[in-house]
Parts: structure tokens; C-alpha cells; sequence
């Protein structure tokens, strides 16, 4: 029994179409699983904070502080104050902080 898998075409060609076609199974595969890789890495990863405080608001926002607190005299933002031991902080609600990423309006 032959070898030959596609009638009429030279085996140096065939075996030139086999090893294409093996490396491009095995990058589909390493693709395949890093894709995978990377999906359980996702869900690993805890999840973001419901709440962050006004350096952290200001960090995602790329805005200073002194802006943030402006927003939140404009009302683009809530806040609310959480009282830990002796001192208070202001919180910002994260859902809040992704609105204003997104470009959403209050």
C-alpha cells in the first residue's frame, strides 16, 4: 500500500504540504492554550474593589485629586464616608468610576 495521500502531486511537495500543515496545527494549539492560560488566570485574579478611595478614583481617572473632589461637588460622582476607628474616608463607588471611563454621563 502507498503512502501517497493526494494522487498526482510529487511527494517532495506532499511532504512539504504535511509539515505545514502539522506546524500549523501545533500553533493553533499553543494558541488553544494560551487562550485557555489566560481565561483561568482571569478567574483567579480577585475581583476589582466595590468601592476605592479618592487617590485610587483619581489614579484610574488620570486625574489629580484636587479633580476628583470637583466632580463630586458637580455631582459626576457619589461618595460616602465610612468611618474607621477615630477617622473618616471618603469612598467613591467603583461602578461610578467605570461610568465616567466609559464616557457615560450621571
Amino acid at each position: 500500500m502507498s503512502d501517497v495521500i493526494l494522487p498526482g502531486v510529487p511527494p517532495a511537495i506532499e511532504r512539504e504540504l504535511g509539515a505545514l500543515l502539522a506546524a500549523t496545527i501545533e500553533a493553533a494549539a499553543e494558541r488553544a492554550a494560551e487562550r485557555a492560560a489566560a481565561r483561568i488566570e482571569a478567574a483567579l485574579r480577585p475581583p476589582p474593589p466595590t468601592f476605592l478611595t479618592i487617590r485610587e478614583a483619581a489614579e484610574l481617572l488620570r486625574c489629580s485629586p484636587r479633580s476628583l473632589h470637583r466632580k463630586l461637588a458637580l455631582g459626576e460622582l457619589t461618595a460616602q464616608r465610612a468611618k474607621s476607628g477615630g477617622s473618616a474616608r471618603v469612598l467613591i463607588a467603583r461602578a461610578d468610576v467605570d461610568r465616567l471611563l466609559r464616557g457615560d454621563r450621571p
